[in-house]
């Protein structure tokens, strides 16, 4: 009996244009089909020209002249294109020319709805239309290795991992010599390996056993908890099974041509990498070096040719701040993009670490044996017994010197990796989740995701978003208050003396200016979370404050900070800004007021 599917669940999408022709485009939806036995198999789904609709004010109701954060619904008359075609169609509909991008005819105030996304639209109906289909994403993870010793830093192998499988490719010039290396790498895997899947599973047992039972795992650590079960063990080290596949190639864009045809078969939602840059930097330069194009492996083979396309874009190295000036960023708060037509999502699992934990303080340190040490209890395969070196001289040791063991190290970073997310969920549920409606490209910004919910909402309420020009400030924007000058700190010797720590061995008593609570309020950061739980926009607002008559910038620089502490900064509020009395002269006044006179020392 065939069985009955209920549905499709939507997993993410990329966007391409045909190398057909110049009209053509298509949307890439890997998808996961949920049947009636609670069972779901992958799939990958291709609808070419997805039209998109956009919206255009009829000529009666064009009575504004200032661009509006959104139109209602009523006044527009609705048309659709293809998303590669959309400024043509656009312009049409305007009856203006077509110069430019969509920004430039985003200026005119009487178009709406073209920003958002076709990916966007349909991950909206895929979710609407089958809410209840949630699952898990699958993950796959993805480590190689560069030769240390020579001057190329060519690959000298890749490996991944998904669930209980593992692939592994090895470049027969870095094993050498060695015979029979896979049976070697097979059994240093039982050596190394093995031990620490027991004991991730064990650890999952551990924290099953303390929440079911109320039991604080303070109370009840692992080490005791093991010694109290270490006769009837749920799991045991039979139970560990590993289906691992190594084989032996002979040059590194074999290694990687290998690696994807497995990930390709085995169909991941995402395909997670540790330093995302550095990895595909490197396979991609090895395809190129021996004349593969890097679209024929990255994409899946069902994905036909004209719509073939590999992009990466790296996420910002450098930010600038309110004052204009260039910070670097570092590599975890970089959101990288790549854009590959396949089953699986590319994605940097450090970056998603830091911008998963955004609220929170950062991290010492973001290298994997660090996370994996702290999460997991354990981190990379060390090998301490083999050498003494660290760093970079620990990598060429270890590939001169213990070839079997630097293969076994690079499983264990994919193995690790998985745990991890087996562990934080970030990969498989959180991150996914936290982008609603939107890309998972748009993880990284905050407004996008903002502007997707937005319009969405809108629809609901009878309106839809307006487009995003080149020339949003409007003639009066040049009046309201500077964006300058409002980093600052507060002077070290404003700060009341006994806040300062006690840290000075030799004068125990002493308040230094050492200080342990720092507050910092960073309107960027805050940005967009305020204007959402303030319900902030050029809509709602029925003035924007320019200026206060006798109040010089930097009294209303401190009234703006001060505000939101009202009670607080009450009195300080309500003399600079309000005018009103200070309290000696409230004091001054009620004393003649009732006739007391005061006494003249």
């Amino acid at each position: 009996m065939s069985k009955k599917i209920i549905g499709y669940e939507f997993k993410h999408s990329s966007y391409v244009v045909s190398q057909a022709n110049q009209t053509d485009d298509a949307v890439i939806i890997k998808e996961r089909i949920h049947y009636d036995d609670n069972t779901t198999a992958p799939n990958i789904r291709i609808i070419r020209n997805f039209q998109k609709p956009f919206y255009v004010v009829r000529d009666s109701y064009r009575t504004f002249k200032q661009k509006r954060a959104w139109i209602p619904l009523e006044w527009c008359r609705e048309y659709k294109s293809n998303q590669r075609q959309l400024k043509d169609a656009a312009a049409r509909a305007l009856k203006a020319g077509t110069n430019g991008g969509m920004k430039i005819i985003n200026r005119n105030p009487f178009i709406a709805g073209t920003d958002v996304s076709p990916q966007v639209l349909l991950k909206h109906k895929y979710r609407t239309k089958y809410p209840d289909l949630v699952t898990y994403n699958t993950t796959c993870h993805l480590d190689i290795e560069t030769d240390m010793n020579t001057k190329e830093r060519a690959i000298n192998m890749v490996s991944v991992s998904m669930g209980d499988r593992l692939f592994q490719a090895v470049v027969q010039s870095f094993l050498g010599t060695i015979q029979n290396p896979v049976e070697k790498i097979m059994q240093k895997q039982e050596e190394e390996i093995i031990p620490l899947l027991l004991e991730g599973k064990l650890k999952k047992c551990w924290k099953k056993y303390c929440k079911e039972n109320g039991v604080s795992e303070k109370d009840l650590p692992y080490e005791k908890w093991y010694q109290l079960n270490s006769v009837t063990l749920p799991v045991k080290r039979q139970d560990i099974k590993l289906e691992t596949e190594v084989i032996v190639v002979s040059t590194p864009a074999k290694a990687v041509v290998e690696t994807f045809k497995r990930v390709h078969e085995w169909k991941p939602d995402i395909l997670s990498i540790w330093n995302l840059p550095f990895d595909l930097g490197n396979m991609t330069k090895a395809l190129e070096k021996e004349g593969y194009d890097p679209k024929d492996i990255y994409c899946d083979p069902c994905i036909p040719r004209d719509l073939r396309y590999f992009n990466f874009r790296e996420g910002a190295a450098k930010i600038e701040d309110a004052n204009g000036k260039a910070e670097s960023k570092d590599p975890w708060d970089r959101w990288h993009a790549v854009t590959a037509p396949s089953s699986f999502f590319w994605a940097d699992q450090m970056s998603v670490r830091r911008f998963v934990r955004r609220h929170l303080s950062k991290e010492p340190s973001y290298s994997l044996g660090s996370i994996l040490e702290k999460e997991l209890g354990h981190g990379k395969l060390k090998g301490d017994d083999l050498t003494n070196s660290t760093g970079a001289d620990w990598h060429r040791d270890m590939q001169a010197n213990h070839k079997i063991f630097y293969c076994v190290y690079n499983q264990w970073d994919n193995l690790g990796a998985q745990q991890l997310d087996e562990a934080t969920l970030d990969l498989c549920f959180t991150f996914p989740n936290q982008c609603q409606f939107s890309e998972l490209q748009s993880y990284g910004s905050q407004g996008r995701k903002l502007g997707d919910d937005l319009y969405f909402f809108l629809l609901e309420q009878g309106f839809v978003l307006s487009g995003v020009s080149d020339q949003m400030e409007t003639e009066m924007d040049k009046h309201s208050v500077s964006l300058e000058g409002w980093i600052c700190t507060l002077a070290a010797h404003l700060i009341h003396h006994e806040m300062g720590r006690k840290v000075l061995t030799e004068s125990e008593g002493v308040f230094t200016k050492i200080v342990k609570l720092v507050l910092d309020i960073d309107v960027k950061s805050s940005y967009p979370s305020t204007g959402v739980w303030m319900n902030i926009a050029r809509d709602t607002i029925y003035r924007v404050m320019c200026s206060m008559a006798g109040i010089d910038f930097e009294q209303q620089r401190r009234a703006g900070i001060n505000l939101p502490s009202g009670r607080v900064n009450a009195i300080d509020i309500g003399t600079t800004i309000c005018n009103m009395p200070r309290p000696v002269e409230w004091m001054r006044s009620y004393e003649r007021k009732i006739g007391y006179k005061r006494e003249v020392a």
